[in-house]
């Protein structure tokens, strides 16, 4: 993600949306805040 931000930019206001999957842990939640983008999660079930 840092890699994408810093060659392609980030718009104001963007929202990373993804499963619940294992690889969108804490850690990834707090560098998309530090990116300054919104996470979204689906519902349990609904893919």
């Amino acid at each position: 993600m840092g890699m994408a931000a810093s060659n392609l930019g980030i718009e104001e206001g963007a929202v990373f949306h993804s499963g619940r999957g294992s690889n969108y842990t804490r850690e990834f939640a707090r560098k998309l805040r530090g990116l300054g983008v919104r996470q979204s999660v689906g519902r349990t079930g609904v893919c």
